[in-house]
């Protein structure tokens, strides 16, 4: 860019009072910013063009020490205007060493070159896998499966019949006594059996046993042979819910709009029902308040009737 400096001075140098303007114009300056150092340089000279130009044109100190301060100030100014441009070109120094990820020489430290054999020690050192604070606890029928047959009374199996619940490719195993209801023994085993009414009425959890269906919320162990195992097979689940992960979709932003103009609607359309029926319900308790008025004056006569005659309530 190019920079004018053009410098006035206005001298009133009049020892009888009389006022004399003398204008004093330098030639014009024009400062070619090819880098910060010629700046530097040009402005160099411009404070020695204005030296000399006090110098030669002005006789009084004082004039002199005007022409140099305001020379100062045009310095200092520019000085400012450099400096902020330096700041730019580093902050965009900066910015395009990040875009490029060029890392600091103290990364150097950080190689292998630079590592110490205790640091290579502890890196061999295989890190301790995450240990999650909730667990799935195991049921009394995994732990009888991995742990192979022994004393069933150890692990809190009681029973005699060994019942299996197989649902697609897994079968679990448990054991049960007889008598025992089946919803109480497929929770035991850790089989899932999806509910309904829970009363045996609606039918949500019927399972196959040996042909026929059974409703595991009602239906109990039956007696078995000895050395034969009771079989259950569970209807397996088609649909499982599952969560989107949303806090809200479109279609439940559009069903809640729906819903609270639909309740609007019904509101507006059915006022003169709510009406009316304010009106028969304060009707009723009006009714209700005058017979419990006549009862306790009844009653009340009747206790003074009593009262006379020297008899008690």
């Amino acid at each position: 860019f190019h920079q004018k400096v053009r410098i006035r001075a206005s001298l009133l140098t009049n020892s009888c009072g009389s006022k004399r303007t003398s204008l004093i114009d330098s030639k014009v300056l024009k400062i070619q910013p090819a880098g910060l150092i010629k700046q530097v340089t040009s402005l160099s000279c411009l404070i020695v063009v204005c030296r000399q130009t006090a110098a030669s044109f002005l006789g009084s100190k004082s004039e002199q020490y005007a022409i140099i301060t305001m020379a100062t100030n045009i310095r200092s100014c520019y000085l400012s205007m450099s400096n902020f441009l330096l700041i730019g070109i580093l902050l965009n120094g900066m910015s395009f060493g990040a875009s490029f990820s060029i890392q600091p020489l103290s990364t150097a430290s950080k190689s292998p070159l630079f590592t110490s054999t205790s640091e290579l020690a502890m890196a061999s050192i295989p890190k301790k896998g995450y240990d999650p604070k909730w667990k799935k606890k195991k049921t009394l029928a995994d732990e009888f499966e991995a742990n192979g047959p022994r004393d069933l009374a150890q692990i809190g199996l009681k029973g005699n019949i060994n019942v299996l619940f197989k649902q697609g490719n897994e079968t679990k195993t448990t054991m049960a006594l007889e008598g025992q209801l089946l919803r109480d023994v497929a929770s035991q085993a850790g089989q899932f059996i999806k509910y309904g009414c829970g009363k045996g009425e609606c039918g949500t959890c019927e399972c196959l046993v040996d042909g026929k269906w059974v409703r595991p919320c009602v239906t109990k162990v039956p007696a078995v042979p000895q050395g034969q195992e009771y079989a259950i097979i569970v209807k397996e689940v088609k649909s499982k819910a599952k969560s989107s992960g949303k806090f809200y979709s479109i279609r439940s932003f559009f069903m809640g709009f729906w819903n609270n103009l639909l309740g609007m609607i019904g509101f507006v359309k059915y006022r003169s029902f709510a009406k009316r029926n304010r009106n028969e319900r304060k009707e009723y308790e009006d009714l209700i308040r005058q017979r419990t008025l006549e009862k306790k004056a009844a009653r009340a006569k009747q206790m003074g009737a009593d009262g006379e005659l020297g008899l008690q309530p």
